[in-house]
């Protein structure tokens, strides 16, 4: 049976009238919060509780960092290294190790202590804006030593 438009009541078409511009309204809003989600991850911004050995983390003048996503295991990191030029950056680190609580201890290769991070329970993930200078890092889980990541920072433009 062929639709015919000259056919529909008053109602019908207040109805699909209706229903269109609540179409158009939802179609609007999911595209204004699918742009604000892409600029909010585009932006991404530090964690609270900045550690005077890892330089300027709190604050960023520039509104963008890269993100250097690393996953912990039950076997431990993946990656196990991550090689980046010096500069700001975010690192995050998701827990799927089954854990409940973490503690890293992140170090300088040569020895120097620069930080211990203890995530509290049921915390999916760590996350911290890192500027190094160049050289060799090491991020372990304390519980875990054999669970280990490696970050070697790079001179500027190498």
């Amino acid at each position: 049976m062929p639709f015919l438009l000259h056919k529909l009541t008053r109602l019908q078409i207040i109805a699909v009238s209706f229903l269109l511009l609540i179409a158009m309204t939802g179609l609007a809003t999911t595209r204004r919060w699918l742009t604000s989600q892409n600029s909010n991850r585009a932006t991404a911004t530090a964690a609270a509780g900045a550690v005077p050995a890892l330089a300027a983390q709190a604050k960023q003048t520039a509104p963008k960092l890269e993100v250097e996503l690393v996953a912990l295991h039950p076997t431990g990191f993946d990656p196990v290294t991550i090689t980046r030029p010096k500069g700001p950056f975010l690192l995050v680190i998701q827990n799927r190790s089954g854990l409940n609580e973490l503690s890293f201890q992140f170090d300088k290769e040569v020895g120097t202590k620069l930080k211990a991070v203890k995530v509290p329970a049921k915390k999916a993930s760590w996350s911290d804006v890192v500027d190094l200078n160049p050289g060799t890092y090491v991020m372990t889980e304390i519980t875990n030593p054999k669970w280990s990541l490696e970050v070697v920072i790079t001179p500027p433009g190498k």
